[in-house]
């Protein structure tokens, strides 16, 4: 008889240790990398973020490059893709030919992330992708590049959030009012 800490088997479902976190893929152009960079930024900024969430990026790898990033994808419940037209203009950017497609067929939940103007309503993985900001709208189209990021990020968190929330890792509270 093995006494088994509560906490432990609390972790453990079908023999599987449950992942405390949930990973998100960032591709991008690497023409991209200081948008990149800004939104994660802000992204771990939030609390719940920074302790619940692996935010994975191409400038983490150690050592096998392809493997990492397969494994990364693979692992992932979301897959940010930060869509800008140095991305769009070249079709055969490794974000399309590999990354992409293996996210798409494991199923990952993809959201772009459109920092400029650009033909992704016509790549057929990201036309009916519930894209951040809003409607498609370009972050560099905003007043300034830093509200369109604020904009981004805002819609992103709650994106993060729910996919916390249905993997059982944030139970939100109703606020109740005074008044009830």
């Amino acid at each position: 008889n093995k006494r088994v800490n509560i906490m432990e088997f609390i972790k453990l479902k079908n023999g599987f240790k449950i992942e405390e976190k949930i990973s998100v893929f960032v591709s991008y152009s690497q023409k991209d990398e200081e948008i990149k960079d800004k939104i994660i930024g802000q992204l771990k900024s939030d609390k719940v973020i920074h302790e619940k969430v692996k935010i994975w990026h191409d400038r983490m790898i150690e050592d096998k490059w392809e493997d990492e990033i397969k494994e990364e994808i693979e692992k992932s419940s979301i897959f940010l893709v930060i869509v800008s037209s140095n991305l769009c203009s070249n079709p055969e950017h490794y974000v399309f030919k590999r990354e992409l497609p293996l996210a798409s067929e494991k199923r990952k939940r993809i959201i772009p992330v459109i920092y400029t103007e650009c033909i992704w309503r016509e790549i057929d993985i990201l036309k009916d992708a519930d894209a951040v900001p809003e409607k498609g709208e370009a972050i560099n189209e905003f007043q300034t590049i830093d509200k369109g990021i604020l904009i981004a990020v805002s819609e992103l968190k709650k994106k993060i959030y729910d996919q916390l929330e249905k993997q059982g890792l944030l139970v939100r509270q109703k606020v109740s009012s005074v008044y009830e």
